[in-house]
């Protein structure tokens, strides 16, 4: 998904896990940085510079992993 800062100043954006139509942990990863980020469970939010774009992967975590 893409994260879109169309203001003058650094903002957080936060995505409701349901809003895109899933459930239940997710991972998540930059896919610019090519760097996991981590597990989030409801939702996510990123820090993302004025003007700026965030690209990021969600995909559903499964247990042991």
């Amino acid at each position: 998904m893409g994260l879109f800062n169309l203001s003058e100043a650094r903002r957080d954006i936060t995505v409701i896990a349901t809003d895109l139509g899933v459930s239940g942990r997710q991972r998540v990863r930059d896919l610019w940085r090519w760097k996991d980020i981590g597990t989030v469970a409801d939702e996510y939010t990123a820090s993302v510079a004025r003007h700026g774009v965030m690209l990021v992967r969600m995909w559903p975590a499964h247990a042991g992993k």
